[in-house]
């Protein structure tokens, strides 16, 4: 029989201190865990509880170098898809097609060439599905909820893919006629019906990635960021 001290809410039992709580056991990360979370997942430390502040100028700065060229890998891959949109046009209409032509019209933006009988209806076909890659490739990465938007290849994939269609048509009216919409021109097109949906599409994308997409939102935008998870925008940290 229990006596009256033992008996939950008697004095004695008030004064025993209170069960020390369970350690949290994290599992032990897996191969894969590492390569696609400690070097593509810029939340792979809050998730995993790291704390990177005490690594050495070295380490952060190793970090820093791999997450700007993950960014920079983003970039080119789009940059590729932009041109291979071109390319299969190009063989599907069975026109020659070269790439990078001869002349780089600015830095890291190589020129492609036709010859110059393609006939109209071919020409404006392959300028277009630059274009129509890029706008493609933003939906997918937009709308696949399994692609995290705070990858930072998927980021540098985006940043090419929208900013692409939507600075495109302003550097074309600065310039007086700019690459593939220039190529439209020449074509015989009404290039006014090309700048307003690239323009319309990009800032539409460009908002949903900033506001509708919480873990993008946490990570890049201070301003749509939950109060809870501020924002961090220093490559160093990630």
């Amino acid at each position: 029989m229990r006596g009256p001290a033992s008996q939950p809410g008697s004095p004695a039992a008030a004064a025993q201190p209170p069960a020390a709580p369970k350690p949290v056991v994290l599992p032990r990360p897996t191969v894969w865990d590492r390569f696609s979370g400690l070097y593509f997942n810029p939340n792979y430390a809050i998730t995993h509880r790291l704390d990177y502040s005490k690594d050495s100028g070295w380490k952060k700065f190793g970090r820093f170098s791999w997450n700007v060229g993950l960014v920079i890998m983003g970039i080119v891959a789009s940059t590729v898809w932009h041109e291979l949109g071109h390319f299969i046009m190009s063989k599907s209409l069975g026109v020659s097609f070269k790439w990078p032509a001869s002349g780089w019209d600015g830095i890291f933006i190589p020129l492609w060439h036709i010859p110059d009988d393609t006939p109209r209806d071919k020409r404006i076909a392959i300028s277009l599905t630059g274009f129509i890659f890029d706008a493609v490739a933003t939906e997918v990465l937009l709308w696949v909820p399994q692609i995290p938007k705070d990858n930072l290849f998927v980021v540098g994939f985006l940043l090419h893919s929208i900013l692409n269609n939507l600075l495109y048509p302003l550097v074309d009216v600065i310039r007086g006629g700019y690459g593939d919409v220039q190529s439209l021109r020449t074509a015989g097109m009404p290039v006014v019906q090309l700048h307003v949906p690239l323009v319309l599409h990009s800032l539409l994308a460009l908002s949903r990635l900033l506001f509708l997409h919480t873990k993008f939102a946490a990570r890049f935008n201070p301003w749509a960021a939950p109060k809870s998870a501020g924002a961090n925008v220093i490559l160093f940290n990630w």
